[in-house]
Parts: C-alpha cells; sequence; structure tokens
C-alpha cells in the first residue's frame, strides 16, 4: 500500500509560524481521492466517515510521532480508509486540515458485525534546521485476541 502524503496549503502556513509545535486537534478517516498533485490544496477530507483516536502524540529529538487508532465499534457499514487527515487548532479557533495522507487502494475497515476489530497508523514528522520536513504514514493492523479466537474458532488446549 502506498501513501501520498502532505502538509495542506494551510498547514504549511501554519508549519511555518510554529514548526513542529502545534497540538493536534483531531483526526478523521475518509473514502474519495483526488489527484495527488491537488492534495496540498484540500481543506477537508473528501468523505469524512470517522474521527481516529489518537493514541500518541510525542516527539523525540527532530522527530513527532502521530499513532492514529480505528475501531470499528460504531461502523455500521464497512469502508475502505483512502485519506487520513490531521486538524489543529489555533486559539480555539475552527480546526483546519493540517495534513493529508492519501491512498488509492486504501485499508478496508469492517462494519461492527466483526467485533474487535483494531488498526492502527503511525505518521511521523521529521523537522531540520532548514525547515525541511519529511513525513512518513504507516499502517499497522491489530486485531483482539477475543476477535482472532472467535474468528478462527480454536480448539482444545490451545488459547490466546
Amino acid at each position: 500500500m502506498n501513501w501520498k502524503t502532505t502538509f495542506t496549503d494551510r498547514g504549511l502556513a501554519i508549519l511555518a509560524g510554529a514548526p513542529g509545535g502545534r497540538a493536534f486537534f483531531s483526526a478523521w478517516a475518509g473514502t474519495g481521492v483526488i489527484p495527488d498533485e491537488h492534495l496540498g490544496e484540500q481543506t477537508a477530507l473528501m468523505n469524512p466517515k470517522q474521527q481516529l483516536a489518537i493514541i500518541e502524540d510525542g516527539t523525540n529529538d527532530n522527530k513527532r510521532f502521530l499513532r492514529l487508532q480505528v475501531i470499528n465499534d460504531n461502523i455500521m457499514e464497512a469502508y475502505s480508509i483512502n485519506q487520513i487527515g490531521i486538524f489543529v487548532s489555533i486559539d480555539g479557533k475552527e480546526p483546519v486540515l493540517y495534513f493529508i495522507a492519501q491512498s488509492e487502494s486504501g485499508n478496508d475497515i469492517p462494519s461492527n458485525v466483526e467485533k474487535g476489530f483494531i488498526a492502527e497508523y503511525l505518521i511521523t514528522l521529521v523537522f531540520s534546521s532548514n525547515m525541511d520536513v519529511v513525513y512518513d504514514t504507516s499502517v499497522q493492523g491489530f486485531i483482539t485476541a477475543d476477535a482472532l479466537e472467535a474468528r478462527f474458532k480454536f480448539q482444545g488446549e490451545f488459547r490466546l
């Protein structure tokens, strides 16, 4: 899976004022894709589907890590995540789309009929002294032990 990642035009303006120092307000998953060359122009996701939990927002030297979690508990209909948007809010104003990741192939998120589904995304931003920023998005899939056991209906002595 190949993710195209970029700061939005608004995100770059915010970044110029405070590199790496903004608190993330929220993260959202959405469906739909646009041409890569227009990603930076987006001010919203194409079709927002669900808010993602920000379970880690940390720094290490010149890196900032953002770990996002998708849980399907309230998902009535399966969908494919094609876009992930990171939003910031400055001085209590309306949140701004700061950073966006997009994949044409996406990741399938099952409906809540499949109990216990969890997936995580890790976004890493690397800041340098000359204001260059390198970013990376990786997908890490997880499933609960109960869901795995139920899915494969383990028999006998073997238990998770």
